[in-house]
């Protein structure tokens, strides 16, 4: 796979995540704050609140594992594996 078809692919990779995680944060704020037992009693809450999280951490591992990497090959920067 050449750079830049790498390069493409982990960006779309990292917007999915991006966009999904946009899609949970708007699904949130537009519920009224609630305490944190009214939470763990909330399902469809709870599962709101796991896709932020995942989604966020999926975003931090395909920037810091995948993207830099890429952008760094594609400039043809040095850089350590």
């Amino acid at each position: 796979m050449m750079p830049t078809d790498k390069l493409a692919a982990v960006l779309w990779e990292a917007d999915r995540h991006l966009n999904t995680l946009t899609e949970a944060l708007a699904e949130w704020n537009v519920s009224p704050t609630i305490t944190w037992q009214a939470l763990e009693s909330d399902r469809a809450r709870v599962r709101i609140v796991d896709q932020l999280l995942f989604r966020f951490i999926k975003l931090q591992d395909t920037v810091g594992e995948r993207l830099i990497p890429a952008t760094l090959a594609n400039l043809r920067e040095p850089f350590e594996d």
